[in-house]
């Protein structure tokens, strides 16, 4: 967090910058059959079988004045189980999102979370589609207010590879 407020550090001139970031790291270590994954006020989804798992990032950003320089964050570790395991990371800007109808409640958590239920069992390509219509659907003519931006890939552990060939 010290290099990067360094690395955001304005000019003199410019004393009201205040820039920093939210981020969400995965380190995958198939080798390993596991995924580490850290983040400054981001969260992780996944699934693995059934179930839709939420890993919260730390809530502390990077960059910003207000932020801590020498904060540690949270290394959180995922086995991969010997099983097809999916992520999904998303910017607040998804969650935040409002929908047009009444009652103009924002995206949120939960309703994220049924639709990775719901589409996680599709291929990638497939689950890209569905979630934008989801998007479209709960956004319907209400302008976005923020980014909105979801990432999701699998990851496939060394033993589920072996046992499929």
């Amino acid at each position: 967090n010290g290099l990067v407020k360094a690395s955001l550090t304005p000019p003199e001139n410019i004393r009201h910058a205040n820039e920093g970031m939210d981020v969400s790291i995965c380190l995958i270590e198939t080798h390993k059959n596991l995924v580490t994954f850290a983040a400054a006020k981001q969260d992780l989804y996944y699934t693995q079988g059934d179930d839709v798992r939420l890993i919260k990032g730390n809530r502390q950003s990077i960059g910003y004045h207000q932020s801590k320089s020498l904060f540690s964050y949270t290394n959180h570790k995922i086995d991969l189980n010997s099983q097809p395991t999916s992520f999904y990371l998303t910017t607040d800007g998804w969650l935040d999102q409002g929908s047009e109808k009444p009652p103009h409640f924002p995206y949120g958590k939960k309703r994220f979370m049924k639709s990775i239920k719901d589409h996680s069992h599709l291929p990638m390509a497939k689950q890209k589609t569905a979630f934008l219509s989801d998007m479209e659907q709960w956004q319907s003519a209400e302008e976005a207010y923020d980014d909105i931006t979801l990432l999701g890939f699998s990851v496939f552990s060394r033993h589920y590879i072996k046992n499929q060939l």
